[in-house]
């Protein structure tokens, strides 16, 4: 990617960032600390996949997972002839090649493994359950693609203000650097989808954080409408939905992408409201935690229905 599109993007977060965290120290004592740290953050839980650190196993051994199947894997599992002793070891080869996997819960996780499948999987603890199989694309550039996004959204998993949310205000880089790994996941996203499922998303990567904007203010001026049309009784159009599949799916792929880009524009204006002094430093961090991980959410959900399988 051009270096110039992420400057733009993140252009002028640092400057916001040193403020706010100038702010922050000024006044923070460490029972002030103690308080953050000890602040509910909702939304941080509501992101499926979320991966919670632990130290990593001595040694790593697959065989400790108590393994439960869905029904609706085991479906699968017929319709494409393989048995699940065949599933569990292609599973545990992933786990063997990818250390990490041992190290970190995974929640909806959909993973693709060697012969071909993608494997939805959720692995709390010791506890892993197969939901899921599909065949996956034989296209090998479509498959490096997508893990390679994957990759990316993995390490947006892992920054520590998912376990230490007073780390976003407290790491002067936090918040700019997620917000980077957010963007370049939906420029790689956009991406993919138009080389490899020929998709003509109606967002161009380089202008999506500006479309971003115009739709805020578009979402503000709809509720205001909205409250005005219920006062007087004003009938509302009905909205025309794509007719066809392809449509239907550039369509969702597009919403998902817009929201976890609005979701960064909503940031814009928590930190303009904490440098103002319009709320406090613990409800921005609350605002901030939310945000993003709502942008989070919309990239773990255009994941997991839209993987590449055949």
């Amino acid at each position: 990617m051009d270096p110039t599109v992420i400057a733009a993007v993140v252009g002028g977060v640092a400057t916001i960032g040193a403020a706010i965290v100038g702010i922050w120290a000024k006044n923070r004592s460490e029972s002030k600390s103690k308080e953050l740290a000890q602040s509910p953050s909702e939304s941080r839980n509501t992101v499926p996949a979320a991966e919670n650190s632990m130290a990593p196993p001595a040694t790593p051994n697959f065989r400790r997972y108590k393994v439960t199947f869905l029904t609706e894997c085991e479906n699968d599992l017929a319709t494409l002839k393989l048995d699940k002793s065949a599933l569990i070891k292609l599973v545990e080869s992933e786990f063997l090649g990818h250390m990490n996997y041992f190290v970190y819960d995974l929640e909806e996780y959909a993973m693709p493994v060697k012969a071909k499948y993608i494997v939805h999987i959720d692995k709390i603890d010791e506890k892993l359950t197969f939901k899921r199989i599909f065949s996956c694309t034989a296209n090998e550039a479509k498959l490096t693609s997508w893990n390679d996004i994957l990759t990316l959204y993995r390490r947006a998993t892992r920054l520590a203000y998912r376990d230490k949310p007073e780390d976003m205000l407290l790491i002067q880089s936090m918040l700019p650097r997620t917000r980077q790994i957010h963007i370049e996941l939906v420029y790689r996203i956009v991406k993919h989808f138009s080389t490899y499922e020929g998709l003509q998303l109606s967002v161009d990567p380089v202008q999506i954080i500006s479309v971003a904007r115009i739709e805020l203010q578009r979402r503000k001026a709809l509720v205001n409408k909205l409250i005005t049309d219920n006062a007087t009784g004003t009938p509302h159009p009905i909205t025309h939905y794509p007719t066809t599949e392809q449509d239907a799916k550039t369509k969702e792929i597009d919403f998902h992408l817009r929201q976890s880009v609005v979701a960064w524009i909503e940031v814009e204006e928590i930190q303009e409201d904490l440098e103002d002094g319009l709320i406090t430093e613990q409800a921005a961090l609350g605002a901030l935690i939310t945000s993003a991980e709502r942008s989070l959410q919309f990239i773990h959900k255009l994941l997991l229905i839209h993987p590449p399988i055949a």
